[in-house]
């Protein structure tokens, strides 16, 4: 079905032909940016995120500076939305640091080993309405924030620019919420000491992700491309391959599957070091996700393990593309 904008459409086909494994005319380009667009266009970073509409702007006009883009992971800058991500504290520019300083994820770890039985008794989302106000209050305002943005004005720019919002809907996995949320140290203790009361934690946490992460999928007008999947403190290179057959695999596949179910494309963005694991994502359905890593997975032999299965998208360090967009 055409949108009615020609440079969209051959930018969408694009992508589908290369989440199916199909030849493309060229290799799609998604862009995974925020701060560097607002540097290229000499935007102070507090004035950069204290309108999302307006943030969105400035990045489109940053990629007509770039070539020929594809795609973007992200419409907006995500710095107001980390905090809710990891139950964290997030430090922004013109607020707790200088105006363009770059935004600070600190790790203050406010979850406590009770919480566990508040969450068994009442409910992940129930217990996060409640845990925000009391414990991170500004990073519930800056949700509220985001929250308010014109989502349509912002889809429907990109549109006329011919870029496609690949990421519509954003979701994860239990291991790498309460992994932040109770500490790194902390919660590695907490899997040995007790892992069945986790176990059922997480149970509870995956199955109303799926339905939140489903919801939004179905509540809007237009079915998004992809849905984003974060992974990092899950990575191979902090778990035994133990706890991540018991407390990562089964959440990642359910996850998945749901959103493979709804006719949206699984879009795997993981942080970190997964060269141990690769192999295991081949129990995801075939033909149908995009696996994102940064420069610490190795995508030769992410291109060995998953070559045949999925689309694989590789990082490039941002230095590398400062370098280019501004050469010495």
């Amino acid at each position: 079905m055409s949108s009615g904008f020609p440079i969209f459409d051959k930018h969408l086909n694009r992508l589908m032909r290369a989440v199916r494994l199909e030849k493309v005319d060229k290799v799609p380009v998604i862009l995974a940016a925020d701060a560097f667009h607002a540097r290229q266009m000499k935007v102070k970073l507090a004035d950069y995120l204290a309108d999302m509409v307006v943030a969105a702007e400035i990045n489109l006009k940053s990629m007509a500076n770039l070539g020929e883009i594809d795609g973007v992971e992200y419409m907006t800058p995500t710095a107001l939305v980390l905090g809710t991500a990891g139950l964290s504290e997030v430090k922004l520019p013109g607020r707790e640091l200088a105006e363009d300083a770059l935004w600070q994820v600190e790790e203050i770890s406010p979850m406590t080993e009770a919480d566990y039985d508040l969450i068994l008794s009442k409910g992940w989302t129930a217990f996060v309405h409640d845990f925000l106000p009391k414990k991170l209050p500004l990073v519930l305002s800056d949700l509220m924030k985001f929250l308010q943005t014109d989502f349509g004005k912002v889809a429907g720019a990109h549109l006329r620019a011919g870029i496609v919002p690949v990421c519509g809907v954003f979701g994860g996995i239990p291991f790498d919420v309460l992994s932040p949320a109770r500490g790194l140290a902390t919660f590695a203790r907490d899997l040995y000491r007790m892992p069945d009361k986790v176990q059922a934690v997480m149970d509870i946490m995956i199955k109303e992700e799926i339905e939140r992460v489903v919801g939004q999928i179905r509540a809007m007008p237009h079915r998004p491309f992809a849905a984003f999947i974060g992974g990092a403190r899950s990575a191979g290179e902090f778990i035994s391959p133990r706890f991540s057959e018991r407390f990562v695999l089964p959440y990642l596949k359910q996850l998945v599957e749901a959103i493979d179910t709804e006719g949206v494309v699984p879009f795997l963005h993981f942080d970190s070091c997964w060269d141990r694991d690769l192999v295991n994502l081949r129990g995801l359905p075939k033909n149908k996700c995009i696996l994102a890593t940064d420069h610490a997975t190795d995508i030769f032999k992410a291109k060995e393990a998953l070559g045949d299965m999925m689309c694989i998208m590789g990082d490039v360090q941002g230095e590398r593309m400062i370098s280019a967009c501004h050469p010495a």
